[in-house]
């Protein structure tokens, strides 16, 4: 009987190693259709259906963008790449998330500064002010524009 106790003991350790690794899974699993997790993680991906990224396989719609066209979610998709490959995105309500590189940057900020998109009508102060000072540089988008 103690050699059978080690065993189950062994057993149960074992199993708590695996599963502590599994709790991101089994959050995603708890998750109700339709309702999106708080937190999300992974590769981004394009979206299979629409505008848009996935990350982790979750549809992600950036905070304070508009929505996202082909060629910026390409570029979106180069520069996170660049940066540690994965997004950790939190979701701040209505299903619009805000996301760090593996590297601590925001793509967001990152395509507003550089001109690759319009930040949305009730986007944070800082993104509108990134948004600013790339049209006054006419970047990206911006050195089409007239005025």
């Amino acid at each position: 009987m103690p050699h059978q106790a080690a065993v189950t003991i062994f057993i149960a350790a074992i199993l708590v190693v695996a599963m502590s690794g599994m709790a991101p899974a089994i959050d995603a699993m708890r998750t109700r259709p339709g309702s999106s997790p708080a937190e999300v993680h992974g590769a981004v991906t394009p979206r299979a259906e629409g505008p848009g990224i996935e990350v982790g396989g979750h549809p992600v719609t950036l905070h304070g963008l508009e929505p996202l066209a082909e060629e910026s979610r390409a570029r979106l998709i180069r520069y996170v790449a660049g940066h540690g490959g994965e997004l950790t995105c939190k979701e701040l309500g209505r299903r619009r998330y805000q996301c760090r590189t593996a590297t601590g940057w925001d793509p967001a900020a990152a395509l507003l500064m550089n001109g690759e998109i319009r930040a949305a009508v009730d986007a944070p102060t800082e993104y509108l002010r990134w948004e600013l000072t790339a049209r006054r540089a006419r970047a990206g988008i911006w050195a089409r524009a007239e005025g």
